[in-house]
């Protein structure tokens, strides 16, 4: 195959269709963990969102910080006390 300009763009236009065709028929799966908002205007401001933790680029190993077990029923200590984990 000789390499010139037509036939790079040749290959790119068919680099472009493939990738189109795998986008266009890939499953949705963001409609399992979040819902779609319509807005009525252009800006929205939501003050809940700095209630979020921050979020850092996961780099290495995992740095977990002020971890806590949540367990409002009892089920957790019920569970710890005899020895059964899970």
């Amino acid at each position: 195959m000789i390499i010139n300009s037509e036939t790079v763009e040749l290959a790119f236009k068919g680099f472009k269709t493939v990738y189109s065709e795998a986008y266009l028929s890939a499953p949705v799966n963001w409609d399992k963990i979040a819902m779609k908002v319509n807005s009525s205007s252009r800006d929205e401001a939501y003050g809940w969102l700095g209630q979020l933790p921050k979020l850092r680029e996961w780099i290495g190993g995992r740095h977990v910080k002020n971890l806590k077990e949540q367990c409002p029923t009892g089920w957790c200590n019920f569970r710890r006390q005899r020895g059964l984990s899970g």
